[in-house]
């Protein structure tokens, strides 16, 4: 074979086990940004741009209101989210339709979980353009909420970490903004809700 350096054959024998990893579990996630979401699958849940312009009907569905630590400042949040919106070319009512509060449990129990899901349907009269749901941590409910979205209910959700949305760093709320943006036009990248800080 000749010669051949041992940093050749570092890199040969990389893109070797990259080749089997893709073939195996598909590609690399890129490591999240910070205020992606828990992993979340950006495909579930997107909108045609041509069903709005504008953000009119959005709510909040909470699930840190039982923890004082952790818990969504709703004020500050709805501050942001507009406004770095609208820096992204997004118009959003800086009014929400409401803030529906729950608990972390019930992201562990499918059953109640779809039924809060389903209350918030109704409540918005199915009319609902985007949901938001802060949660502290990244949670093994992430996925079934989506999957109920998705499949069952028909909600368009973004998911986000409450302790880094309470920071209220600019860069973080315009990576939600553009997350949002990117579900209005109905493209959204592959990102998975190893979001660090956005699921």
């Amino acid at each position: 074979m000749g010669n051949i350096s041992s940093r050749d054959w570092w890199q040969s024998l990389k893109t070797i086990l990259l080749a089997n990893r893709w073939r195996r579990w598909g590609p690399l996630r890129v490591p999240s940004i910070e205020f992606r979401s828990c992993g979340e699958d950006d495909s579930a849940g997107t909108v045609n741009a041509d069903q709005f312009k504008q953000i009119d009907r959005w709510a909040i569905l909470d699930f840190t209101t039982s923890d004082r630590w952790y818990q969504l400042d709703v004020d500050q949040f709805t501050e942001r989210i507009v406004d770095s919106a609208a820096r992204v070319g997004v118009g959003m009512n800086r009014q929400f339709l409401f803030h529906e509060q729950s608990n972390v449990r019930v992201l562990s129990d499918e059953k109640q979980l779809y039924n809060v899901l389903k209350h918030v349907y109704e409540r918005a009269e199915g009319k609902l353009q985007i949901l938001f749901c802060p949660m502290e941590s990244c949670h093994k409910g992430f996925n079934s909420l989506k999957w109920i979205c998705k499949t069952e209910i028909e909600l368009v959700t973004q998911c986000f970490l409450s302790p880094h949305a309470n920071q209220g760093k600019d860069k973080d709320y315009m990576v939600l903004a553009s997350n949002i943006k990117n579900k209005i036009q109905g493209s959204l990248p592959g990102q998975s809700p190893s979001h660090n800080h956005v699921c």
